[in-house]
């Protein structure tokens, strides 16, 4: 793994058969989609232990600086998870064509994982904060109306600008059950959760100016070409510094490309992310 580095080509940062820090008898043997931003660089490693069975995946952050550190890895205890429930980061790691990570010029990485009591859920991590929750299987899905929860972030790669603005994709249910929906979040300045598009409700499609209400069917954050590879540079960023995202989204009437801004719900009045 290279990173780059101030008047060289690039400083080497990780070698297959470089020991997994904190898990003696474990090596890094391979490295998938990995992003960078800045000096900062964040990845899933495949672990191995000599044998031709895997071990185990984990999340590396890289800061040429300080070198890799290793957050979170198959077997951890899951932060803000139920009690005894640990990282499964060998599902996540092969969800076909979704990143499940993004890191910031300022150095905060945020990933998607599933656990091994069958939730899922988003992390953010930076040096000196440690790994945080951010939403997790049966937290508040908050929606414009209805009682939702989330049920998986494992649809698409959570993404994080320069300023710690998080957005995701999120799959969510009603209490019964019966009402199922997806949408896009993004976390508020005052750590809570906020719906920017959410399946099931209206948004007005019109260019002409005279409103045109169209029910959501369906939305999707970018996501790379399935014969892109894994790996993804802040170039495919669909979140600026400014908070300005742009995503696609079907309706009743067709599909189209949406762009919305980012700050905090108008109704949220004290910045909890919840409509007050």
């Amino acid at each position: 793994m290279l990173v780059p580095a101030s008047g060289a080509p690039g400083t080497i940062v990780l070698r297959a058969g470089d020991p997994v820090q904190g898990h003696p008898g474990l090596t890094h043997d391979n490295v998938y989609k990995f992003t960078f931003a800045g000096t900062n660089a964040v990845f899933f490693s495949v672990f191995g232990d000599g044998s031709p069975l895997v071990a185990g995946h984990g999340v590396v952050y890289v800061n040429p600086d300080a070198g890799p550190t290793l957050v979170a890895a198959t077997g951890d205890p899951v932060v803000g998870g139920a009690i005894g429930d640990t990282y499964d980061f060998d599902d996540a790691v092969y969800v076909p064509f979704v990143h499940n990570l993004d890191v910031s010029e300022n150095g905060t990485a945020v990933f998607t994982a599933s656990t091994a009591l069958g939730s899922t859920g988003l992390w953010s991590y930076h040096p000196d904060s440690g790994i945080q929750s951010i939403a997790i299987t049966g937290d508040l899905a908050p929606t414009s109306s209805g009682s939702y929860t989330f049920t998986n972030f494992m649809t698409s790669a959570p993404i994080i600008n320069a300023n710690g603005q998080v957005v995701f994709h999120a799959e969510a249910v009603d209490g019964s059950g019966t009402s199922t929906i997806n949408g896009v979040w993004a976390t508020t300045p005052g750590g809570g959760i906020v719906p920017v598009l959410v399946t099931g409700e209206s948004v007005d499609v019109s260019t002409t100016g005279t409103p045109n209400l169209q029910s959501i069917t369906d939305v999707a954050l970018y996501q790379d070409s399935t014969n892109g590879g894994h790996e993804r540079s802040p170039m495919s960023s669909i979140l600026n510094n400014s908070g300005e995202l742009v995503l696609t989204a079907s309706f009743t009437g067709g599909s189209g490309v949406f762009v919305a801004r980012i700050t905090h719900c108008l109704a949220d009045t004290n910045h909890d992310g919840v409509v007050s």
